[in-house]
């Protein structure tokens, strides 16, 4: 029997199934998720179903919840601790200058709040699309290819921003990395979404 979200892969079944109480020996509905097959398509083993109200279920959110990114956990991580070191120097920063609020005439913290506040600005959108790409089932070199650089230019930047605040070869090839990121991850989302 095909359900109304048949359209959008999910199909409903009816089988046979014992069940206690008051519906004993009724019908009980299946939700399944019908995965893709071909290139790029998600591993079923990967997928597991769970009995909930009503008979057991597949639905995507579950399927990505019982298998997350494991890669994509990692580069987040690596990028989260990143984050944390740009925010303590800034409150480093923040007790040198004795300032509170904003950067005050200090060029040293102004530098540090510039670096934590552009990681902050590129980092999490880089990582949703690199995310989306490991759970659409993209190759695992690309993931791991878009995790590093990002987490190198990230950390490549930060450190050139930190230091000078001129133009510095941290600051160039730091932000050309994290624009190939995201350029090469937006691209790639759309086409695999469109083939």
């Amino acid at each position: 029997m095909w359900g109304r979200g048949a359209a959008m892969g999910v199909t409903f079944k009816q089988f046979r199934r014992p069940i206690r109480g008051r519906a004993a020996g009724g019908f009980v509905a299946r939700r399944e998720l019908r995965l893709p097959s071909g290139r790029g398509a998600a591993d079923p083993s990967r997928h597991r179903e769970f009995e909930g109200r009503g008979g057991h279920m597949t639905d995507p959110v579950t399927a990505v919840l019982a298998s997350p990114p494991h890669w994509t956990l990692l580069y987040a991580g690596l990028n989260g601790l990143l984050s944390f070191a740009l925010a303590f120097r800034v409150g480093l920063q923040r007790m040198r200058a004795n300032v509170i609020f904003g950067a005050g005439d200090d060029p040293g913290l102004q530098r540090a709040i510039r670096a934590h506040g552009n990681n902050v600005e590129y980092v999490p959108l880089a990582l949703v699309l690199i995310g989306f790409l490991e759970v659409a089932g993209q190759p695992g070199w690309l993931v791991h290819a878009l995790g590093a650089a990002l987490f190198l230019g990230r950390a490549l930047h930060a450190f050139g921003l930190s230091m000078t605040e001129e133009g510095s070869p941290g600051r160039l090839y730091g932000i050309l990395l994290t624009w190939i990121v995201l350029a090469v991850a937006s691209t790639w989302s759309v086409i695999a979404a469109v083939i």
